[in-house]
């Protein structure tokens, strides 16, 4: 088992690609959609072998990693970019099997659900809460330089990872996804030359199965091959229904695979081709309900039907809310009963969602090895991901309140190629051409039976203006870019870098919002005639909205499918300057311009500026650090100051709807500021222990917004409002311990405690919505063969039960939070063929 994390500055990043055999995809329609009856940049050089453990003793250590942050292999060390690193052997051992795992060792980041199936991922406080499948993120997720550019693909990109290296900080030069948070990039094991082999099994709390294996080696003279597969499925649920005891929730049934083939014709040019793919049909995770909290316009004192009515509704009770909902049984906010909650039992919540890709990649001396090698790079992928009837909870309530079914697919084809070289001593240059041309398709099918917004009956609680709706879009997306990238020694001790990238990209999206087959309402068309009377309100008073038809509105009352185009360029960049005043001191400073990309929602809107793109944001980024190493092995230290001028950052914010009250849009924050610092170090102080320690101190703030808040107060003001969704505290701490047993074995004891600080779900602070602190501890102890070829644990995740809050959002008329799972304990065992 191997551990190492490192964290230098910013990097030179960003990844884009070309693939103009995305041009022959199908074109999409969207009214086809409908309900049914998802690196290493060396040259060519040997692949690194696969992982051994770190020491003798079986444990962890102080390493130096080599890296590709900078698209070259070079030491973590010597990378004046912030990047934490941590080896495939670690993550396995401290139970990190999905992306949204990677908080627990890494501050600064975190990963919300948004409440639609899909991750939402936040780095340096830097995020983007949208709730659309085909929604880009702020940090880019790649896996060996091939990007997985939207969050629900990377469910199960860490299959038989050699290492992860995170990037923190906007990525505008190298890595072609423009990102304003950072990238994750997962660097996967390759094919080696000898036969090499291992498996690990797993058995677990709520009888919870893990199994992974791989064969790696030699298919002929020139040609290696590796495989590896995973399957993790649990038989009993880790929630518990608070209304049906002994009905349970929360099964896991996930299954990957990678596969890859390396040919290597020549010592100066090889190529590479790699197949991915996963599964995933769990149990959908249910949301505890927390409040009760009518989302009527009647009642919302924010609208002028509220502040009239509400002093003439003198009534008992709560008149338009649904009885069965005004009487459910919620969680107490208070509570630290993870497993309480409670779901449709009508509804078999169960995802399913699959993805699958295929990269190719050929690297190619062109002029040997000396000092002014120059190789070219060639790497084409083609992903696709679909939901095809993932079927979840939004509201946490034992019967059909806010439910969703999703059925999407999302199809990226990209390409690159670059040229690398260096000349001098230690004196490097690349440039290089990328692009991207994705579609998808999206909709959701809301089952939203007795919302108080849709006006249900008193006695049955069904809606009375409607039911069900589908709320669909389609969307398309082509980037393109060009960029350089070079470094220079000026002298013995200062090295400067400088990197560029010009981006041009062009998106459109067609969104339509309808009544399904399936709703129920006092007549067929009773939701389609509120819509109309908006309609002669704004101006046109020729009934334009039929059964079926779009229920959204223009300014002008017309209710046409909603079609928008984005045109975008930018030119991002970066200049690093760093420093060796002393042996193993590094010091740095770098100035970076990154961009997001902006884009198309697809929600539940009545008003066709619901459908309005965001447009881009731009972030500047100033950020000084540094990194010693004392007496190597021992202590390593690492710590970094920055400060973000953010213009134009996309938000997740609300709509005022005259009918239906409240309701979800995007719209760009004209300036914010992110100021932070962090710092980790690691040491060995006696031979087998290895302690480390890393934090960040995040202090985010809005300068100048106005827009409506999640309860429907219009024109409020959010200047000084930090971000939701970004804790201002996180740190880390790991102690591990590893001591022979004679000259066979050795036992080694670890433990590590995360903390996250209380943040926001809301941007104006409703404390209905925040995010209580938590600290997750884990520990484990291992039995080692001297010769690294087996291992068994026994290990416990969040070993004292702790309470964990992942994200609270509004459904109809709930308040609703997903929570961590609880306490784990299992064993493993595994074993490798060398």
């Amino acid at each position: 088992m191997r551990f190492a994390k490192r964290s230098v500055l910013p990097v030179l990043g960003l990844w884009a690609l070309t693939g103009a055999a995305a041009q022959a995809q199908e074109e999409l329609d969207l009214d086809t959609i409908a309900v049914p009856e998802t690196e290493e940049a060396a040259p060519a050089q040997a692949p690194a072998p696969a992982p051994r453990p770190a020491s003798p003793r079986g444990g962890l250590e102080i390493e130096e990693i080599v890296v590709t942050a900078q698209k070259r292999e070079e030491s973590a060390n010597d990378v004046p970019i912030a990047i934490s690193t941590f080896t495939g052997d670690t993550l396995d051992a401290l139970g990190i099997t999905d992306t949204r795992d990677l908080g627990v060792v890494t501050p600064g980041f975190t990963a919300a659900d948004s409440g639609y199936n899909t991750p939402v991922y936040t780095l340096r406080g830097i995020g983007f809460n949208d709730t659309t499948y085909t929604a880009t993120s702020t940090v880019g997720v790649y896996v060996d330089e091939v990007s997985l550019p939207y969050s629900i693909m990377t469910k199960g990109a860490n299959i038989d990872v050699e290492r992860v290296e995170i990037l923190k900080g906007p990525q505008g030069t190298l890595y072609g996804r423009n990102t304003t948070g950072g990238a994750i990039n997962y660097i996967a094991r390759k094919p080696t030359e000898t036969t090499e082999y291992g498996v690990t099994a797993s058995y677990g709390s709520f009888q919870t199965t893990d199994a992974e294996g791989y064969l790696s080696g030699p298919l002929a003279d020139t040609l290696r091959g590796r495989i590896a597969v995973r399957d993790l499925r649990s038989q009993d649920g880790w929630q518990e229904s608070m209304t049906r005891p002994g009905d349970t929730l929360g099964r896991q049934d996930k299954q990957s695979g990678r596969a890859a083939l390396e040919w290597r014709p020549h010592d100066d040019w090889f190529m590479r081709f790699t197949l991915d793919g996963w599964r995933d049909r769990s149990e959908s995770q249910a949301p505890q309900a927390i409040y009760i909290v009518p989302n009527n316009p009647i009642y919302n004192p924010n609208t002028p039907a509220g502040m009239a009515l509400s002093q003439l509704l003198g009534l008992p009770g709560t008149p338009f809310v649904a009885p069965q909902v005004e009487n459910a049984q919620t969680v107490p906010p208070d509570s630290d009963d993870v497993r309480m909650a409670d779901w449709p039992d009508e509804l078999d919540l169960r995802l399913n969602d699959s993805y699958w890709g295929a990269a190719l990649r050929s690297d190619w001396n062109m002029n040997g090895n000396g000092t002014d090698a120059t190789t070219l790079t060639l790497i084409g992928a083609y992903g696709e991901v679909k939901s095809d009837g993932s079927t979840f909870s939004q509201s946490g309530l034992p019967f059909i309140h806010v439910e969703q079914e999703i059925f999407a697919g999302i199809r990226t084809a990209s390409g690159e190629a670059r040229l690398t070289g260096a000349w001098g001593e230690d004196n490097h240059w690349l440039v290089g051409v990328n692009g991207a041309f994705d579609s998808g398709d999206e909709l959701h099918h809301v089952l939203a039976d007795s919302v108080s917004a849709l006006f249900p009956d008193p006695v049955t609680g069904q809606g009375t203006i409607a039911t069900r709706f589908n709320v669909g879009g389609v969307t398309r997306a082509r980037a393109l870019g060009v960029f350089v990238n070079g470094d220079a020694r000026i002298s013995d001790t200062l090295r400067l870098t400088l990197g560029g990238r010009f981006s041009d990209e062009h998106r459109e999206s067609d969104t339509c919002n309808r009544e399904s087959d399936d709703s129920q309402g006092l007549t067929p068309t009773t939701v389609e005639t509120l819509f109309n009377i908006q309609a002669a309100a704004r101006g046109n008073p020729s009934a334009p909205v039929d059964d079926q038809d779009c229920l959204q509105l223009d300014e002008q009352g017309n209710n046409e499918k909603y079609h928008g185009e984005l045109d975008e360029r930018n030119l991002s960049g970066r200049v690093s300057l760093d420093w060796i005043p002393l042996d193993r001191l590094l010091l740095y400073v770098s100035y970076a311009r990154g961009f997001k990309s902006g884009g198309f929602p697809v929600t539940n809107a009545t008003d066709q500026r619901q459908f309005f793109p965001v447009k881009q944001e731009k972030l500047l980024a100033l950020e000084l650090g540094g990194k010693l190493t004392l007496f190597p092995g021992l202590l390593h230290v690492d710590f970094a100051a920055f400060d973000y001028d953010y213009t134009d950052k996309q938000l997740l914010t609300r709509f005022m709807d005259p009918t239906f009250g409240p309701l979800p849009i995007l719209r760009n924050a004209p300036r914010s500021t992110v100021r932070g610092a962090e710092l980790d170090f690691q040491l060995t102080p006696i031979d087998g222990l290895f302690l480390s320690a890393a934090g960040s101190y995040i202090d985010t703030r809005i300068d100048e917004f106005v827009s409506t808040t999640i309860s429907g107060e219009e024109n409020h003001d959010f200047a000084g409002r930090p971000f939701n969704f970004a804790p201002l505290l996180q740190y880390t701490v790991l102690a591990d311990y590893a001591f022979p047993l004679g000259d066979r074995y050795t036992l080694g004891l670890g433990a590590d405690y995360s903390y996250t600080g209380k943040t926001n779900s809301t941007l104006e602070g409703d404390p209905h919505y925040a995010h209580r602190d938590f600290g997750l501890t884990n520990a484990r102890v291992r039995l080692n063969a001297a010769d690294g070829r087996w291992t068994l644990m026994l290990w416990g995740r969040n070993v004292f039960d702790e309470f964990s809050q992942v994200s609270i959002f509004q459904a109809g008329d709930t308040i609703a939070r997903y929570a961590g799972q609880p306490r784990t304990v299992g064993l493993s065992l595994g074993y490798r063929g060398f």
